[in-house]
């Protein structure tokens, strides 16, 4: 065995060569050494985990092909140890066979090099992972100060929720106070990904940071349903009163989610009646309202699914109806699907369903409307949401 380490240049990153062939650990060692990274080296799968039981490198550069024990054996003994799993690992292979290279892939590389490889590859590979595995830590770290600004923030508010005199109160001081507090740190993290997004070549990375960007937005939405909800509760929004057509509501969302339904092979359908659709009503609200249902059909439906979106009058009502082929609703769900703190929702959240619904009816509730929400006797939900033919706003 034969284990070097050399550190005397500034750090910017230790990295472990594992190679059976001293003329390729020589040639690693001298192009890395040379743009400042410190290098540690092992000619034996053996020789570097008897090693890593005293470093913990940045990065491993690992032949695949060695005697003893090959480089797939070595990548998943590594893996394994919770202490090693975020440490990139690139193969160095002669092999270019599809077989291989998903070999190595599945027992946990990062990447790999063909032998024999090009210097300015190399350095560009090893400058790519390093600085990824760097903005994943800055990320953990900004989550991690976001989880604490969350504790501190609801900590305070729960202080205040117990001196308000009504539950209702509450909850809406609540709710606007965190969607608040949270729109700053979570619009930084939107804007991080995409800063990641543009420096980072690697596909599977861009597929994560796409997932951190997805789920800020996610939450962005959250809060501003959040500060939507309190304006109502508080009676502080300011309503419209417009007369609208109610079908190009219904169109304008359809069009809307037509690319998110065709994702699912879901078609939208849409079966108007001969009834009165305009009526005087809050435009944005009842969009909104619109928006959230569709959602969450077009969210909870199986591929290659129809959801129905139809509309009929009676004497009072102008009702429109959203029906999906999905699972439905279970009965715990239905039992409180309006509430926003209920326990046995939290403890069991459905992503975007409680919040959602909970904001359809404070917002048909303003309209003096009323909403239905069932399962179908054969397969799937309806929603159903009533407005007045006849609205009066002030009431």
């Amino acid at each position: 065995m034969r284990d070097i380490i050399l550190d005397d240049l500034e750090r910017k990153g230790l990295i472990l060569l594992v190679d059976d062939v001293p003329k390729n650990l020589q040639v690693l060692a001298a192009i890395l050494y040379q743009e400042g990274y410190e290098i540690a080296m092992a000619d034996r799968g053996k020789a570097a985990l008897e090693m890593m039981e005293n470093i913990v490198p940045d990065m491993i550069l690992l032949d695949i092909m060695m005697p003893e024990m090959d480089g797939f054996e070595v990548c998943r003994r590594i893996k394994e140890n919770p202490k090693f799993q975020d440490i990139p690992i690139i193969f160095l292979t002669a092999r270019h066979e599809t077989e291989t290279i998903i070999k190595g892939f599945e027992a946990g590389a990062s990447d790999y090099l063909t032998k024999p490889f090009n210097a300015l590859e190399l350095i560009s590979r090893v400058r790519t992972h390093l600085q990824l595995r760097q903005r994943t830590y800055m990320l953990l770290e900004l989550n991690s100060n976001l989880e604490e600004k969350v504790k501190e923030r609801t900590a305070q508010l729960e202080a205040a929720y117990e001196k308000l005199s009504k539950l209702d109160t509450a909850k809406s001081y609540f709710l606007g106070l965190l969607s608040h507090e949270l729109n700053t740190p979570l619009n930084e993290i939107k804007g991080f990904s995409i800063i990641l997004n543009s420096i980072v070549e690697d596909s599977d990375a861009k597929e994560f940071i796409g997932y951190i960007r997805e789920s800020s937005e996610r939450l962005i939405k959250f809060a501003e349903m959040s500060l939507l909800i309190t304006s109502l509760k508080s009676n502080k929004y300011q309503m419209q009163d417009v007369e609208t057509d109610i079908h190009y509501l219904i169109d304008e969302t359809i069009f809307n989610f037509n690319d998110i339904a065709n994702q699912k092979n879901i078609v939208l359908q849409k079966q108007y009646g001969e009834c009165k659709n305009i009526i005087n009503v809050d435009p944005s609200l009842i969009k909104t309202a619109f928006d959230i249902v569709l959602s969450n059909s077009i969210k909870y439906s199986p591929n290659q699914k129809n959801i129905y979106i139809q509309t009929f009058d009676d004497e009072e009502f102008l009702h429109i109806e959203f029906i999906d082929e999905g699972p439905g609703f279970s009965e715990n769900s239905l039992e409180n699907i309006f509430e926003l703190f209920n326990t046995t929702e939290l403890l069991n959240h459905k992503e975007g369903l409680g919040l959602g619904l909970a904001t359809t009816k404070f917002i048909v509730d303003f309209h003096s409307g009323k909403i239905n929400v069932s399962n179908n006797e054969a397969e799937g939900a309806r929603v159903t949401l009533s407005l007045p033919l006849n609205i009066n706003f002030e009431s």
